[in-house]
């Protein structure tokens, strides 16, 4: 959401790097073998999510801990080393729209004046966790819980899931912000834990963190706080560095094969699919892969669920109007397509101390490059939100509330120092509050455009965005919050001015106009946060819930030899950032794999 394409100008996309060893392949005729016991397939989109994406690369590495277990990854996207756009955290999601993103687009959107939305995927070795915003929250004690009620299965509930969320991430000291507070003690939402992905708190200090958390005081029922991010030592700590890179070159039993799409799984017999069709161009070869043991999808939302239905792994009367011949009946894939819905809201400010004139002055820009290329510090350090909020919103009259709790928020804040868009302007400066839903009702799916050429056929995506008017009410109230959260007195107080001098842009016109003004900034202003969620769903099986794709341990229903691990087996949308949840969800899949191969 930052001005990626005008900072990537700045020649900030390196050249690709490769990693030098006999374990990363490019192309399939070299792989050492064509059977292995464990195929991970990733790359098809993945979220904050996917393989040798978010999920993915913690499964390839839990697994090729037994030496006595091969493992191989395939992954569409391209080697993430020394790529300084997806690096450096405060270029967030920088990538945005390069080669290293799948550039999907939504169809277009009813409930947003029949806009198309980008839907960024990482298509790196990284997956999304090269192109999400970085910032760590782990979800609330309601949204486990559900899921166990969701699957019938206490294995996913809060306390349970805790040793999984344990081994995820370590918290490390920030590189430069002397002004934070000291973290509360044994507060179990820190990440805490002794687990390879490294999180901070803001590593530096930008002129509104104070005024976010002193006005949320003087409120008090606006909940604020500084971030934590996955940005360790100042820069983005990923599934790939984090847990792939460092085992790359020690573990014999784990090949990588990059630059490699999975074009579909293959029936090896009676409902085992445990053979995948790769390749490396539309008219090119196809390569079969096989796994004696599984096959797991961790492609996120849309390449998972794309594989399926290319598979003949879905609904059935859809599948057979593609010309795709069903192989098994499974109505839920692709369905329950979610993501959180964001409007920017853009203010001028009195404050020179805004990051704006950094990004439009290139003398500027690079000192503050070149301080975090020999220091790793800096404003390029850290990622442009240091505080967020979470809030709960009043019931609609006769609505339930969507989220999965009382502790479970239905709205987000996110403050950024400058403006966040998609050009800074060439003068002024601005404070950026983006207002999420967090808890949204509206559902999408994804379908196939057409099998023809496989994954290199984009699918057709679907938010559905707005199509449920709860989501258009309930941001319209968190609009009415945030104006409220800055009449506090850190943003009205002259000093000698007050900070906050008059919104811009469409939002100037909608903030001082009528309701339908305001719905109107929203359906032509709203975007998404990257989030998708939900196409291959967990369930108990039960009859009342038809739509389930995968089981409490993450098995494709009626197939053998498939398991999914990503963020499209989350029966709900998380109230908060995905990564963590899908780190988290990762650690919890491989080990249910490893208990039923008894596997050390």
């Amino acid at each position: 959401m930052l001005s990626s394409k005008s900072l990537l100008s700045l020649s900030l996309l390196a050249p690709l790097i490769g990693v030098g060893n006999a374990a990363l392949f490019t192309d399939p005729r070299d792989l050492p073998k064509t059977k292995y016991d464990f195929i991970v397939i990733g790359g098809l989109q993945l979220s904050y999510i996917a393989v040798a994406g978010t999920a993915g690369n913690v499964v390839a590495n839990r697994l090729s801990e037994d030496s006595t277990k091969t493992v191989l990854v395939v992954e569409a996207g391209l080697n993430d080393a020394g790529i300084q756009a997806i690096e450096i955290p405060f270029l967030d999601s920088g990538p945005t729209g390069t080669s290293v993103d799948w550039n999907y687009t939504t169809v277009p959107q009813p409930g947003l004046n029949n806009r198309i939305l980008d839907v960024p995927r990482g298509f790196a070795l990284g997956g999304s966790s090269d192109l999400n915003s970085m910032i760590w929250t782990q979800g609330s004690e309601d949204l486990f819980n559900s899921y166990a009620e969701v699957t019938e299965d206490p294995s996913w509930s809060w306390d349970a899931i805790q040793p999984f969320w344990k081994r995820v991430s370590t918290l490390v000291p920030s590189t430069d912000n002397p002004y934070l507070p000291p973290p509360p003690a044994n507060n179990p939402t820190l990440s805490n834990g002794d687990g390879p992905i490294q999180v901070n708190l803001p590593n530096f200090p930008t002129d509104i963190d104070f005024r976010v958390i002193n006005g949320s005081k003087e409120l008090e029922e606006a909940g604020t706080g500084f971030n934590q991010e996955s940005a360790g030592g100042g820069q983005r700590s990923s599934s790939s560095t984090a847990y792939l890179r460092p085992i790359i070159n020690s573990r014999p039993n784990l090949d990588v094969l990059i630059q490699t799409r999975a074009m579909k799984l293959t029936e090896t017999y009676n409902g085992t699919f445990t053979s995948v069709e790769v390749a490396q161009s539309i008219d090119g070869p196809l390569t079969v892969l096989n796994a004696t043991s599984e096959i797991i999808l961790s492609a996120g939302s849309i390449g998972s669920s794309q594989i399926l239905l290319l598979s003949g792994i879905g609904p059935k009367d859809e599948l057979e109007a593609m010309g795709v011949p069903s192989k098994i009946d499974l109505p839920g894939v692709g369905k329950n397509l979610v993501d959180h819905p964001v409007i920017l809201t853009i203010y001028q400010v009195s404050s020179n101390s805004t990051f704006d004139d950094i990004l439009r002055n290139t003398t500027l820009f690079q000192k503050t490059l070149t301080l975090w290329e020999e220091e790793r510090k800096g404003l390029f350090s850290t990622i442009p939100s240091n505080v967020i909020g979470f809030m709960k919103i009043p019931e609609l009259e006769g609505e339930k509330d969507p989220s999965t709790g009382a502790k479970s928020a239905n709205t987000e804040f996110l403050f950024t120092n400058g403006f966040f868009g998609a050009q800074v302007p060439t003068e002024g400066h601005f404070l950026t509050l983006a207002v999420a839903l967090v808890s949204p009702k509206s559902k999408g799916s994804l379908t196939l455009k057409s099998p023809e050429n496989g994954t290199f056929t984009e699918p057709s995506i679907d938010y559905g965005l707005l199509s449920d008017e709860w989501d258009l009410e309930a941001l319209m109230q968190g609009l009415r919050d945030s104006e409220t959260f800055l009449n506090a007195t850190p943003w009205t107080q002259p000093s000698p001015e007050p900070y906050i001098i008059e919104p811009v842009g469409d939002w100037a016109t909608a903030r001082n106009g009528t309701a339908k003004d305001r719905e109107d900034f929203i359906r032509n202003n709203m975007v998404t946060v990257f989030h998708p969620i939900g196409t291959a769903r967990m369930s108990s099986g039960s009859p009342s819930d038809p739509l389930g794709v995968t089981d409490a341990r993450l098995r494709v229903r009626g197939v053998k030899g498939l398991r999914v691990i990503d963020a499209s087996v989350f029966p709900t949308i998380p109230e908060c950032h995905l990564q963590a949840p899908v780190y988290t969800i990762a650690e919890r899949g491989v080990q249910m794999i490893k208990d039923d191969f008894g596997m050390a």
